[in-house]
């Protein structure tokens, strides 16, 4: 009993500190995704309809967009310099029939997502840092 009280005891405190670790070791890594707005052409060059850069706080993070005003109403999305991403159509970073429900994007990214059949679609993405030789791109880790 009192091996399983001190076991317990260590297991726990081992948890609450592993925690913000792990949190340090996301914000050291987070960077710049994607940029997203609701008309096509980035927003009829910036002057209607929402806009938003979103962050990631570390390369492959699923963001959710159920509950925001981006859930299926985005028409334009471009990652940033050196990112790459895979849009969904599905909640969770994933669909029913992959790979027919997800899209990978480069920068600059699509201006008119309807042109590509993605038009007010995305319900989550996920994005990595790049590097690029000019012929293929490498994830970053």
């Amino acid at each position: 009993m009192l091996f399983t009280s001190i076991f317990s005891a260590v297991l726990i405190c081992g948890i609450t500190r592993a925690a913000p670790l792990e949190e340090q070791a996301h914000k050291r890594a987070s960077f710049k995704a994607a940029y997203l707005t609701t008309d096509w052409d980035w927003g009829n060059g910036y002057k209607t309809g929402d806009r938003e850069i979103f962050w990631s706080a570390f390369n492959g993070q699923c963001i959710e967009l159920a509950g925001t005003k981006f859930d299926r109403t985005v028409s334009s999305f471009g990652p940033e310099p050196n990112v790459a991403c895979f849009i969904h159509e599905e909640p969770g970073c994933k669909g029913k029939y992959e790979p027919a429900e997800k899209l990978y994007v480069l920068n600059p990214g699509y201006a008119r997502l309807g042109n590509l059949n993605w038009e007010d679609k995305i319900r989550s993405f996920e994005c990595w840092v790049v590097e690029s030789d000019g012929f293929s791109v490498h994830h970053v880790e």
